[in-house]
């Protein structure tokens, strides 16, 4: 499988539907597609999915036709609108679709969700887990991401069904963030960065890090002002 598609551009589907681990950690390289090209595959294959932020504020925000994550979509002829299901739950709908396509919903405020169950969700993409500087802490991160995985996926496993695959994405490389710090990935992913290892499977944890390196967009970027 190629890590990157021949514009550049990370290649999600490729990730999706050929690692075979639960858990794919994807960090670095800004801009490269990792957010646009997973939920850009859930909607393409018709996988419910669950997008998630760290806080509520951040998901409200995104819930706003203007800064909706989906809104690059309609060049594809890709329409969905999104909509309050509860506080602190909100639905993607297709148009004229009683059932919703995804949900987005934020770490910090799953734990509060009543009647909280989706048994048809598939791929459950963790968008932005590692926190900026300035960004407000969450007791316990770790701790609280593993829950909201077990409050998601319930007894699937033990019913024969498949586990949810989860997809946390980052452009921080920060490596010493809260969710690394909590499975013990630390130093793994600092020995990645030195050997320049963009990929690395941890068969014993279900668990796959990519660490983005070398991308043509990354690389093209830093000619541009800000860089």
């Amino acid at each position: 499988m190629g890590l990157y598609l021949s514009n550049g551009y990370v290649n999600m589907k490729g990730i999706i539907e050929e690692d075979p681990s639960t858990f794919k950690f994807i960090t670095g390289a800004r801009g490269v597609g990792k957010t646009y090209g997973a939920l850009l595959y859930c909607l393409q294959s018709h996988k419910q999915f669950i997008l998630m932020r760290r806080i509520q504020k951040q998901i409200d925000m995104i819930s706003n036709d203007e800064f909706s994550p989906f809104k690059p979509f309609l060049e594809l002829g890709i329409e969905t609108t999104i909509k309050s299901i509860q506080q602190g739950l909100y639905g993607v709908y297709a148009p004229e679709m009683e059932r919703p396509l995804g949900y987005m919903l934020a770490l910090s405020t799953i734990s509060n969700l009543r009647g909280f169950s989706l048994p048809d969700v598939q791929i459950m993409i963790y968008d932005e887990f590692i926190p900026e500087p300035h960004s407000r802490p969450i007791k316990e991160e770790g701790k609280a991401f593993l829950n909201a995985y077990e409050t998601i996926n319930r007894n699937r496993e033990l019913q024969g069904k498949e586990p949810i695959q989860v997809l946390c994405l980052a452009n921080s490389e920060d490596l010493a963030n809260p969710l690394f710090i909590e499975l013990q990935f630390v130093t793994t992913a600092e020995k990645m960065v030195r050997k320049n290892i963009n990929k690395l499977i941890i068969p014993e944890r279900d668990t796959t890090l990519y660490i983005l390196t070398n991308s043509r967009i990354s690389d093209a970027k830093r000619e541009t002002a800000l860089y």
